[in-house]
């Protein structure tokens, strides 16, 4: 039996964090691994969907799962997320953008995934949402961020500092895939 690995991304667009989360799912799945990837239909562009999907991707809705902060969704997408956990039983959770990092690692804590990753694309809590917003975000984060090694650590758009963090390679670079 292979390891299951379940990525969550808000949404599948065209750009980087989609592209590197699709070329992760195609590189894990030819190493072996058993990948899911879930984000919400809604959100995400037809093409990339049909981009994944047709690349091999087992690709599954999480319809709450959104951008915009909205408790009464971001609980559904909670909820929707911790039952897609219970159900597929995944070894780790490879969680992709702040919102649905957030959301991601706090089911797989909720359900008691043994691994969690956390990739980060980007500066959004630093310089996205407003001051209050981002504020907020950073006193709600599980863990520390994982920044990529080819990027160097650096001030947000707010000024901010990151917090401490531990260096990792990103798989996709070595994906021949393209």
């Amino acid at each position: 039996m292979s390891v299951r690995v379940l990525h969550v991304i808000t949404r599948l667009t065209l750009g980087g964090s989609s592209e590197n989360t699709i070329a992760s799912c195609v590189a894990l799945s030819r190493s072996g691994y058993d990948c899911i990837l879930s984000t919400s239909f809604r959100q995400s562009e037809s093409h990339s969907l049909d981009d994944a999907r047709r690349r091999g991707c087992r690709v599954v809705d999480i319809p709450a799962l959104g951008r915009e902060v909205a408790p009464l969704a971001d609980l559904a997408a909670l909820a929707q997320l911790i039952s897609l956990i219970r159900r597929e039983r995944p070894s780790i959770v490879h969680t992709h953008t702040s919102k649905a990092g957030f959301i991601g690692r706090l089911a797989a804590v909720i359900a008691r995934v043994p691994a969690v990753i956390h990739q980060p694309h980007g500066h959004v809590f630093y310089g996205y949402y407003g001051p209050r917003r981002t504020a907020v975000f950073t006193a709600l984060e599980l863990d520390r961020p994982h920044h990529h090694v080819d990027r160097p650590r650096q001030r947000g758009a707010s000024g901010a500092r990151h917090r401490p963090s531990r260096s990792v390679r990103r798989g996709a670079e070595r994906c021949a895939d393209r």
